[in-house]
């Protein structure tokens, strides 16, 4: 671009940008939210990612950093974050890409765990077709000349996938993706990705294609329906040892009952061997599509969206409420990162539980019928109480925390309780599981409900406090805290 082109960026400003927000810094670039306004009262929130004032000079980190946005920029597919424009001002070179309102999917894995939930397979096979569809794209993306571009993501993980509020699954993060067309790539012999999802070649430093990245699609399947971490180590050589050198465990050996047919895909696509995964992310795409239809499951974006309603109903009844009170998204987020200020941490949190239980779909939390059970169930206790007082027993009864046959904290009538702070990974040890039984759909039903779960408990994790209660946020996910 034209230095004499470029607009001089003013206090909050970046070219065109007004910068709303800072979201997260990473090793290269830091990322804030934005808007950019237009004609007639025209204005659109993004994702603005610049590279760090320090690093602007360096020759080697702009080529990285421009190849990236000029990769990112060929993708426009409904499953994977669009960018939007790429340019340069005052010297800081940046780009922009699509905001997405929602959560990335290590978000949902964590915060499912602390409400003591377990991840339906319809949720959990709508984000995974999802990533299946939009990574096929990019791996059969051609370029202008016509010409392949062999792009492959290298960093698929729970932490780049986003789900929107309204049930849109959607890639993010081509920052290390490999490709033909890039002018600068990653020296020989190094490893980039997070450790625990790389595929065996990968950890090896040997060639790459599109199957390195299948491998990590399964482990994300494999992690949203068993709700465990899959390749655990007290350190990223021992995490990586435990890829290269041993089977990945069954998923029926962390929930018992898993469908059979859905862990032979698991398994296929865990592979250590990649000519024996899947040759293409379609390939798994279809043999999954196919487990749907049998299982009749609801895969849609209404059921991802009410399962968001479900599971982050707080967050959306305020932006409900700010819309009433006629605010706009942007003035909404904005209010939201001033109230609180996010702690920044690239650690990679899973909730895994020690003791088993089987795969379920979650509990349907709806608001207006659960604070009816839990008033009624309340008044009943208080009855209660007044015919034991007067009775004059000597002992005394037990006081129950939940109400009997209904699963719902008497305290607590907002359905999704106050966040608690997340420990560290080698402290989560949950004492308490929901157990149960897999129970398949009838055959004539066609209620679209697949697999279901015969409740016998419905206890919630307990909560573990951390010395810090700040919010963790990866700095590669562009979604505001």
């Amino acid at each position: 671009m034209d230095r004499a082109s470029e607009t001089v960026a003013a206090p909050g400003w970046l070219g065109k940008y007004e910068l709303i927000g800072h979201l997260a810094t990473g090793g290269m670039a830091e990322i804030h939210l934005a808007r950019v306004k237009g004609i007639e009262g025209f204005q659109k929130v993004v994702v603005l990612k610049r590279i760090l004032p320090a690093l602007a000079d360096n020759p080697e980190i702009v080529q990285l950093f421009l190849d990236e946005a000029r990769l990112a920029a060929t993708l426009q597919h409904s499953n994977i974050v669009q960018v939007y424009d790429v340019g340069v001002s005052d010297g800081s070179y940046f780009f922009t890409m699509e905001h997405v309102h929602g959560e990335d999917v290590r978000t949902i894995l964590r915060t499912a765990g602390e409400l003591g939930w377990t991840i339906g397979l319809s949720e959990a096979l709508t984000i995974v077709l999802g990533m299946c569809a939009g990574l096929h794209y990019a791996h059969e993306k051609v370029g202008f000349d016509g010409n392949p571009l062999g792009i492959i993501h290298r960093d698929v993980s729970p932490s780049n996938v986003l789900v929107s509020y309204d049930g849109l699954v959607k890639v993010v993060d081509f920052g290390i993706a490999k490709a033909a067309s890039r002018s600068s790539e990653t020296q020989h012999g190094s490893v980039r990705g997070k450790f625990g999802y790389m595929s065996p070649e990968q950890c090896e430093s040997r060639p790459l294609d599109r199957r390195s990245d299948l491998f990590a699609i399964a482990i994300v399947l494999y992690e949203l329906t068993t709700s465990t971490k899959l390749f655990r180590g007290d350190s990223d050589y021992a995490i990586m040892k435990q890829i290269v050198e041993h089977p990945a465990p069954p998923p029926s050996t962390r929930r018992p009952g898993y469908p059979p047919e859905l862990e032979r895909i698991v398994m296929k696509g865990l592979e250590r061997d990649r000519d024996r995964r899947y040759a293409t992310a379609q390939e798994m795409q279809i043999d999954l599509e196919t487990f749907v239809r049998e299982q009749r499951l609801a895969i849609s974006t209404v059921t991802m969206a009410r399962f968001m309603e479900e599971l982050f109903g707080r967050k959306i009844d305020q932006w409900r409420a700010a819309q009433k009170r006629g605010l706009g998204l942007i003035e909404h987020l904005q209010q939201t990162m001033t109230a609180r200020t996010p702690s920044f941490s690239a650690v990679d949190v899973l909730l895994e539980t020690k003791s088993a239980s089987p795969v379920a779909v979650p509990r349907k939390r709806a608001r207006k019928r659960n604070r009816a059970l839990a008033i009624a169930a309340t008044a009943a206790l208080v009855v209660a109480a007044i015919a034991i007082g007067a009775t004059r027993a000597r002992s005394r009864a037990p006081k129950p925390t939940v109400a009997a046959n209904v699963g719902i904290p008497i305290p607590q009538l907002s359905p999704i309780p106050p966040k608690t702070a997340v420990a560290p990974v080698e402290t989560l040890i949950p004492t308490q599981t929901k157990t149960g039984t897999i129970i398949p759909s009838g055959t004539g039903s066609g209620s679209g409900s697949g697999t279901k779960l015969a409740k016998k408990s419905r206890t919630k994790h307990p909560a573990v406090e951390t010395a810090s209660t700040k919010k963790e946020f990866d700095p590669d996910s562009p979604v505001p805290p």
